[in-house]
């Protein structure tokens, strides 16, 4: 089996970031507004770039828990 590169590890995670729903960040604690929803919905990627350093790590420890 082949070693996974860098590069296939962070595609997966943009993968992931972009597939997380609204229950998987309530049952860890990311409490989203309606508005703050559908930013998130509408852009994963820039959302989580704008988060608060604690939300951050909150929606990373989901990501890291799929990889």
């Amino acid at each position: 089996m082949r070693e996974r590169t860098p590069m296939q590890d962070f595609h997966n995670r943009l993968r992931i970031l972009q597939s997380i729903d609204s229950g998987e960040l309530q049952r860890d604690g990311v409490d989203l507004d309606t508005r703050e929803w559908i930013s998130f919905m509408s852009n994963p990627f820039k959302w989580f770039i704008r988060a608060s350093d604690e939300d951050a790590a909150k929606l990373w420890a989901i990501i890291e828990g799929r990889m």
